[in-house]
């Protein structure tokens, strides 16, 4: 049965992609509390924010915590330029690991309020935007994910599925086959993998004796994926006999396996997902046209990791919980320097990273941020200056902060080196004050003289 449908994905959906402009935006990217991550608050032109332990712009206690002073920063709005201002904490106000007096934010900065990480930015007004447990984060852009493929899980359409690598396009074919109702299950074809040869035969399956060597009927994979859903996986790269099988089997809706004459139906589901612009590449040539036009009428595009900031936290908590298989702590430091990194390869990319840090954390420890995953994630990984104190009086009694695990004395060495021994921003990176770190050499035998002496 062909598919006749030419409503606009708009329409199905019933979302307006311009109804909500882009205002400037303070969200909370990292919290001891993990509950409250993704709270969000938006400026308006011309407000002034007093952020302390007594405010309550992330619902009431947000901020109450001990390295957090009652009147900690200010931000002042003024139409698009939103600037940050230290209003005398004990602690210092950090704007990407620096400690600032004032200074005008830029999209993608971090501003450090005590132990609380705040990302700056611009985005819709609106709160906490709802994901699902499989679609991990808190950011606006994945909360309207989720609610185009709740919309659009139960209609017959071709989905369409476009991101970057590593964005995790899968997931969201699996949560829309997931919320579609469907008792068959997903069956997934690589389309970049698939050689002619074997195209028809894969799709379709085919008959015993329809070439030498099929001693057995064989199903194929549209068969297979009868009363589901079929993932046409990397379908920017398939060759051109592959475009032109599926380009009728989306089409009719039906289908003939290799050396039968009967024509089957299927009433399989079809998404397709890829990395590619196919508008670009049908106009180089390599695309069919009229495939893309039975693809584009339903698009749901996933934005890379680097244009969604607000999930890198969650989805680091995420690896790190199944990786060690209960409740796992980052380290804010380590926080910090998750938030700074561009993410190229993405999602895949991130847990690769808190794989790594969890190899290098004890079992019972934070996951921190170590010299190796320093070295991973690049430069912006290392705090230009050193970290706020890890001690707040301020009229208040308060729990110390817990203590961090002392390197050996080899990584110490090695991370002094890397520092040029310049004491503050090594401190920095372990977040420990520059007493504890001189402790730290006194009880390890390491002479910083020595050290420096080598580079002379």
């Amino acid at each position: 049965m062909a598919d006749d449908s030419t409503t606009e994905f708009d329409e199905l959906t019933g979302i307006d992609p311009v109804a909500t402009p882009d205002v400037p935006v303070v969200t909370i990217a990292f919290h001891p509390d993990r509950q409250l991550l993704g709270r969000r608050y938006a400026l308006a032109d011309g407000e002034k924010v007093l952020l302390g332990r007594s405010n309550t712009l992330f619902g009431r206690g947000a901020l109450d915590h001990k390295l957090v002073s009652r009147n900690h920063a200010r931000l002042d709005c003024r139409g698009p330029a939103v600037t940050v201002t230290d209003a005398g904490s004990r602690n210092g106000t950090v704007v990407n690991g620096e400690r600032i007096d004032r200074v005008e934010l830029e999209p993608g900065d971090v501003i450090g309020v005590g132990s609380v990480l705040l990302l700056f930015g611009y985005g819709p007004v609106m709160t906490r935007a709802p994901s699902s447990d499989r679609l991990v984060g808190v950011s606006p852009a994945l909360g309207m994910i989720a609610q185009l493929v709740q919309r659009v899980a139960a209609i017959e359409s071709v989905v369409l599925i476009q991101g970057e690598t590593g964005v995790g396009k899968e997931l969201v074919a699996q949560e829309l086959h997931d919320r579609s109702g469907r008792d068959g299950q997903l069956v997934a074809i690589n389309c970049a993998a698939v050689a002619d040869g074997v195209v028809h035969s894969e799709l379709f399956g085919h008959a015993r004796g329809a070439f030498s060597g099929a001693e057995r009927s064989r199903a194929g994979l549209v068969a297979t994926a009868a009363g589901g859903t079929l993932l046409l996986d990397e379908i920017g790269d398939a060759s051109a006999a592959l475009q032109a099988s599926l380009l009728r089997l989306l089409e009719q809706r039906s289908y003939r396996a290799v050396g039968d004459d009967q024509e089957q139906e299927t009433d399989a589901r079809f998404v397709a997902a890829t990395h590619r612009r196919l508008d670009q590449e049908a106009a180089a040539g390599r695309f069919r046209s009229d495939l893309l036009a039975r693809l584009e009428r339903c698009i749901i595009e996933v934005p890379p990791l680097r244009e969604r900031p607000e999930d890198i936290v969650p989805l680091a908590l995420h690896f790190a919980d199944q990786k060690r298989g209960e409740p796992t702590e980052l380290h804010r430091s380590l926080a910090l320097a998750l938030l700074r990194h561009h993410w190229p390869r993405n999602v895949r990319e991130l847990r690769t990273v808190i794989e790594l840090a969890c190899r290098e954390a004890a079992e019972d420890q934070p996951l921190r941020l170590t010299k190796t995953v320093r070295q991973r994630l690049g430069d912006r990984a290392t705090p230009p200056t050193a970290a706020p104190s890890a001690v707040l009086t301020d009229g208040q009694e308060s729990a110390p902060e817990p203590r961090p695990a002392r390197p050996s004395a080899d990584e110490l060495r090695d991370s002094l080196r890397a520092g040029h021994c310049n004491v503050s921003a090594v401190a920095a990176q372990y977040d420990v004050s520059r007493r504890t770190l001189y402790r730290w050499m006194k009880e390890l035998d390491v002479d910083l003289t020595a050290l420096r002496g080598e580079g002379d």
